[in-house]
């Protein structure tokens, strides 16, 4: 959730609706709804929903990484970077639709790399969601991971070089 982003990228009714067909559909499958707030938004958050709807999700405290080993369903707003942490983690990250771009269709850079699931629309949101409930494995994203994250050898390699260099 952001609220600090400029008129350009960001057109607040395209968002709101947006970020209202998630929460009705998330509802509609009973899945209980766990905001992770960029930490400059959590006080402009609260301006937007009413006392009412603010009882009906939970504002989380923990870590981006804590949310997303907890979850069991991961949705993302478009071209957000905590998608590589959702990746990272083993995890499949459904990525909404662009509200920047009148094509809705237009990839994003995770998309592009095949590091999330594409989410063209609320259609397609249910869709996934449906997915979930079967558990179901995307091999590409896999796959993909390995390309853009390191293997633990390569790992214990490079924190040997950085803790030789800090000792030096």
């Amino acid at each position: 959730f952001k609220t600090f982003e400029s008129e350009i990228a960001f057109d607040k009714k395209k968002y709101f609706n947006q970020l209202y067909s998630v929460i009705s559909i998330l509802k509609k499958y009973n899945f209980s709804i766990n905001f992770n707030l960029h930490p400059l938004a959590k006080d402009g958050f609260k301006d937007y929903f009413s006392d009412s709807e603010l009882k009906k999700f939970t504002i989380s405290k923990n870590t981006i990484a804590q949310d997303i080993l907890e979850s069991r369903l991961l949705i993302f707003k478009y071209g957000t970077n905590s998608i590589l942490d959702c990746v990272a983690l083993g995890k499949y990250p459904i990525e909404l639709w662009s509200l920047r771009y009148k094509k809705f269709f237009t990839k994003s850079v995770y998309q592009n790399k095949n590091l999330s699931i594409k989410c063209e629309d609320s259609k397609k949101l249910e869709k996934l969601i449906k997915n979930s409930f079967k558990k179901k494995k995307y091999p590409i994203i896999d796959k993909q991971k390995k390309n853009y994250f390191l293997n633990f050898l390569e790992t214990k390699k490079i924190i040997k070089k950085i803790t030789k260099f800090i000792e030096s």
